[in-house]
């Protein structure tokens, strides 16, 4: 059975976690964050939120399919708007 290698990655404020994997081929985004225990924000009630999700920094759906050393990163939500942050800055 050919299996595909795959790592998942959270990002905390001070830490990471970080899990690797083995899937069987065809596994999906969302099999891998199952098998990886780390579903959390991802999913919710079962409607899929993409815009949580990414292999190597761009955005994909629960349902997309791996491919051998995919890095599936999960994405928290952003503590304040990247522009407003700069007129902040730009006011002081």
């Amino acid at each position: 059975m050919i299996t595909l290698r795959i790592t998942v990655v959270r990002a905390e404020r001070a830490t990471a976690q970080v899990s690797a994997l083995r899937l069987p081929m065809g596994a999906t985004v969302a099999q891998a964050l199952e098998a990886s225990g780390m579903l959390g924000g991802a999913e919710r009630d079962g409607q899929e939120r993409s815009a949580d999700v990414g292999i190597f920094g761009k955005r994909v759906n629960l349902d997309h399919l791996l491919s051998d050393g995919d890095q599936i990163e999960l994405y928290r939500p952003l503590i304040i708007d990247p522009k407003a942050r700069r007129v902040q800055r730009a006011k002081a």
